[in-house]
């Protein structure tokens, strides 16, 4: 829970948003080679392949999700901005939080900016929240 409450403090993400932490941290963990596993990862050993990162993004980053034509008129903007919170359970893609309309959707359509804190650029500043050990624990 140590790597859990470092993200969200580190992003700024409230407290609320502690499952999604969660589970990133845990998909990121299982691609990721231990000491007691001789150098292999969890995903290697179960698989029985190398898994690929190359879809791994920085939590809690800027990103932007596609709008599909069908669901825009010409004058409305092509994407949504939101916050990565993750990564899709059952298929490719990312969950990002959709801060304006107060919801997380999956998609695989999203451009990520790792360079900008999201939290800190729609809403200009991150408040670190004060986590007490026993909220988390």
């Amino acid at each position: 829970m140590e790597a859990v409450r470092t993200m969200l403090q580190d992003r700024g993400l409230q407290l609320r948003f502690w499952a999604e932490a969660l589970h990133a941290y845990v998909h990121t963990k299982n691609r990721c080679s231990h000491k007691l596993t001789e150098g292999k990862t969890p995903m290697e050993i179960w698989s029985g392949h190398k898994p690929s990162i190359r879809h791994c993004r920085t939590f809690g980053s800027l990103a932007y999700v596609y709008v599909p034509t069908v669901n825009r008129n010409k004058l409305q903007p092509k994407a949504k901005i939101g916050i990565l919170v993750g990564y899709a359970v059952n298929r490719r893609g990312y969950r990002v939080l959709l801060p304006k309309e107060r919801k997380v959707v999956e998609s695989i359509h999203v451009k990520i900016d790792e360079t900008k804190n999201g939290v800190k650029t729609l809403f200009g500043k991150v408040k670190h929240y004060d986590y007490a050990i026993h909220e988390l624990d």
